[in-house]
Formats: C-alpha cells, structure tokens, sequence
C-alpha cells in the first residue's frame, strides 16, 4: 500500500512539473515596453513581449495615430524571432514601414537590457549605419497595482 501512495504522488509531482503548475522563472524582456523619445513619431508606442516555444515576440498594444496612418496596426508584430543570446542580450528583427509606400520592412536589431537598470532597454541596429530608429529607448510599463 505505501508503494501505491509514493507512485501514485510521484505521478501527481511529474503532472504538476509538466503542466506548469509551478512557477517558472520569468525572462527580464517579458512584459510591456514603451518607446520614450520625444521627438519621435514612435513615442509612446507599447509593445507587448511574450514567450513563444522558439523565442520571443513583441506585438503591438498601444500606439498614436501618425504610426496608424503609415500602416501600422494594433496587434502587428513589432520585434519578430527575438533569440536571446546571452543574458542581457538579444537579437531580432524589428517591424519597420516606408513612410510614402507603407511596405512592410524588417530591420536586423540587437536589444540589450543592463542589470543595473532592468526596467530600460536600448536597442540598436545590426548594421548601425546611423538612420533614424538605429537607436532606440524603451522603459519598462509598470503593472498597476
């Protein structure tokens, strides 16, 4: 009888491990992210990161009306096949539009999050020719308690 209770928990413990019934740590990037740049068009755009089973995506959630008026949608997907390459360090392809044409481009970016300041990203360009966006800020959005 006590060899059917300790199988019968060992099953319960690996069906609780591999539905997720214990919390897993969260990855720093998870989570809502704003653009801050004043004088951007883009500021205040909210991106959305979630975990996908090969990496990560950001989709949009909030944004202005001149990002609208260019082609961009809410619920589009901003940063795409987002790779983690090491901590504090990511890679992916980020959501740009021709501003005259509204053609969809995807830029090859870098995302770097220090762990003195989790709560701010700066992300830059791969190929880091200086055009504008090459550079970006983004600030953590605080869940409201």
């Amino acid at each position: 009888m006590r060899k059917k209770v300790q199988v019968l928990l060992l099953l319960v413990l690996i069906a609780m491990i591999s539905t997720g019934c214990f919390p897993q740590k969260k990855d720093i990037l998870v989570g809502k992210w704003q653009r801050v740049e004043p004088d951007n068009m883009f500021n205040g755009l909210v991106v959305n990161v979630e975990v996908l089973d090969d990496g990560y995506r950001g989709l949009i959630i909030e944004m202005g009306p001149e990002l609208e008026r260019i082609g961009y949608r809410i619920g589009d997907t901003k940063w795409k096949n987002v790779k983690k390459l090491k901590s504090g360090l990511y890679v992916f392809e980020d959501l740009g539009k021709n501003t005259e044409t509204k053609e969809t481009l995807w830029f090859e970016m870098n995302i770097n999050i220090s762990l003195e300041d989790p709560d701010t990203i700066t992300i830059t360009s791969v190929a880091n020719t200086g055009e504008v966006g090459s550079v970006q800020t983004w600030k953590r959005v605080q869940p409201s308690v």
